[in-house]
Formats: C-alpha cells, structure tokens, sequence
C-alpha cells in the first residue's frame, strides 16, 4: 500500500524555492566566509523585496494615494492585510518578522523545545533566535526544525552552522505520517506552523495526537490563512457563486470583498479548507483548549492573511 504524503507537484515547487535558498546561501558563505546569521538573513530579506507578484497593485495604490517610491521608480508601500481591512505598509516588513512577535510572547521560562512544524529553509525559527539573543526565556531553548523538503533541512543546516551556540537539530516531517518520537513526551513544548498546513488542502488528524502524546506541557500556535473557514459558505458553496460576475482569480482590493478575495485565492489554489474543523472536534473531545482565536490578523499578501490560533493540551502525560 502507498503511503499518502504531500501533493507532488507542491513537493516539487518547495523543494526547487528552498533549493534556490540554499544555493544562495552558498554563494554568500563563499563570498563572506565570516558572515554572521543577522546579516545573512537580512541579505535574504532584500532578496525577497524583489517579489513582483503584486507590482501592477502597489503601483496603482501609489499612485492614487500619492506615496513615496525609491531612487528606481519602485513603490516603498505594498498592501498588507491588516485586522481584516486592507492597508499599507512598509515594503521592508516580511512575514516572518510578524511570526516571530507573535511566537515570542508564548515562551516562557519553562519553556523547553520550540518546534517548527513545516519549518521551509528555517527563516523564522533564526529570526526568533536572533531577536532573543538577551532574553533569559530563551536561554537554554532548543529549536527545532520539523520539513519535508530536502533542500530546506539543507539551506536550515547551512544557516545552523553560522550559530553554533544556537541549540537546533533538523528533522524530517510530513503532515501525512507524522513522526515527533525524537521529542522528550515529559517536556514543555511549544509547537507552531506558519502558512504551512495551508498547503495542505485535505490536512490529515494523525498530527495532532502525535504532538499530544510526545509533549506533557503542550502549546501551539498556528499562524495560517484560514479565516474565511469559519463561513462555512465559502467551503461548500461553488467557486462561482463565491465569485459572483468576476473571475475567481481576480481579487478585488477591497474592504467589503476582503474575506471572498481570502476563500477564493484558497479555494482556486486548492490551500487548506479544514484547520478550523479539526481544531473544533480536538475541543469538544476534551482534548485540548483554544485561548485564542485572532482572525485574518496580517498578510504580506494581501489576499491571505494569516489567522493566529492558539491551543493547549488539557492534562498532562502519566
């Protein structure tokens, strides 16, 4: 019988982005053999500002808002998703920025492993780490990296290797046949994903128990596009009618449309459309607790922004 894992073709995608990371990672090390990991990830960050998906949009925004551009013609101001409203902001916030202000506030002293389910090339467990440097809750913290690309445990290994003082040990994991038996089950874990079982259409249950089972303290956040999940129309509805007289594919940049540009752009690129159930049968199981639930918080892409979701294990191990 074959086992079910990730849609190959996504697979694909992912390892070919993470592998273009790890070969500029190379190149860096070669060129700065003594480069330190802020400046690495800040190097990587300006990469990154090159993204030209939303151009035309950022063009047209400031244009009519009248708002600065560089030396080269090119807009400092993208639309974000912002509180479930669409606004402007600076070009230099990144994603992971916003992951690492939420995930800091969940570690505490006792706080033994963090845990990166579905960690890409490592960006945002390095940039908790580099913003923490002088926190005492993060003192004796290991960091751990949990993906199914090959070319993202290598790019994580390669950024590792700049930090040695940092506690990181890379793993192999997959949605579908999750395996955390490498985890000590009487720690204080706080586990998190970030826009990574959004690639996970149908995402499987089996995650979940195995996180339960291999914490005793467990917490976990989830930092995914999947707000519009709680109107239940907008699962089950067809696309069509979802998308009225307009192309599924056009997004409409605003405020009255914000929550059907977010289901279209998951439904028509076939993201995650379960979390929120699966999180609703956990809790009426008793198995744990949500004690927060922030809706469409913040999206460097406008169109899908993240919901933050926090749950706790109720109980602990025997």
């Amino acid at each position: 019988m074959i086992k079910k894992t990730i849609n190959p073709t996504i697979l694909e995608h992912w390892e070919g982005s993470w592998g273009t990371v790890s070969e500029g990672l190379l190149k860096m090390l070669q060129n700065q053999p003594d480069i330190n990991v802020i400046d690495a990830l800040d190097i990587l960050d300006r990469w990154t500002e090159n993204d030209t998906n939303f151009a035309n949009l950022n063009n047209k925004i400031t244009n009519q808002k009248n708002l600065p551009r560089d030396a080269d013609g090119k807009p400092l101001f993208n639309l974000v998703a912002y509180n479930g409203k669409y606004k402007t902001a600076s070009r230099t916030v990144k994603h992971s920025h916003f992951v690492s202000n939420v995930i800091k506030d969940y570690i505490s002293e006792g706080t033994e492993y963090l845990v990166e389910l579905g960690s890409g090339w490592g960006e945002n467990l390095f940039r908790i780490y580099t913003e923490t440097l002088d926190n005492k809750n993060f003192k004796d913290l290991k960091y751990i990296a949990c993906e199914i690309t090959q070319s993202g445990r290598k790019a994580t290994d390669q950024l590792s290797k700049m930090v040695p003082k940092m506690d990181c040990s890379i793993h192999h994991f997959d949605y579908f046949n999750p395996d955390l038996s490498f985890l000590n089950p009487s720690s204080n874990i706080v586990y998190f994903s970030s826009h990574s079982i959004e690639q996970v259409a149908n995402l499987p249950a089996n995650p979940f128990p195995e996180m339960l089972k291999n914490s005793n303290e467990c917490t976990c956040v989830h930092i995914e596009p999947v707000g519009w999940q709680r109107f239940k129309n907008l699962i089950t509805d067809d696309i069509t009618v979802i998308a009225g007289n307009v192309d599924p594919k056009e997004y409409i940049p605003l405020d009255p449309f914000f929550t059907r540009n977010a289901a279209l752009l998951a439904r028509t690129r076939d993201y995650n459309y379960n979390l929120l159930s699966l999180l609703d049968v956990l809790v009426n199981s008793g198995e744990i607790q949500i004690f927060e639930q922030n809706f469409d918080v913040f999206g460097i892409n406008p169109f899908n922004p993240s919901t933050v979701i926090s749950w706790k294990k109720n109980g602990l191990n025997k």
